[in-house]
């Protein structure tokens, strides 16, 4: 179920991508002290546009229900990263090229083969 009309946009990021960003500002700590960043990708999609990149990738039918239920939703989340950006950090990886790698994970997280 889709609490949404499923047409709201997110950002979708890698736990890598932020693991490295981190990392990355770890390594450049005196520079950046006391500093805010933001974490972010170019992987801005709405749910269901999500649900079809996983139709295509499963090569399944998703059958979902939009409720339109949601209240006081933000139609349109993305963060600012530009600032991280300028200091060189950018995402490696990408919704579309880490599907299937995603999908693998949950499978084994979710449904444990005995």
């Amino acid at each position: 179920n889709i609490r949404s009309d499923g047409k709201y946009i997110r950002d979708y990021i890698h736990v890598g991508d932020v693991v490295k960003g981190y990392i990355f500002l770890l390594k450049k700590l005196e520079k950046v002290k006391g500093e805010a960043f933001n974490f972010s990708s170019s992987d801005n999609l709405s749910v269901i546009n999500l649900i079809k990149l996983a139709q295509d990738v499963l090569k399944v039918k998703i059958p979902f229900k939009i409720l339109n239920s949601a209240k006081n939703e933000i139609p349109y989340q993305h963060l600012n990263d530009r600032k991280i950006r300028k200091l060189g950090w950018k995402p490696n990886y990408t919704i579309k090229n880490t599907f299937p790698e995603i999908i693998d994970w949950y499978k084994n997280k979710l449904f444990v083969q005995q």
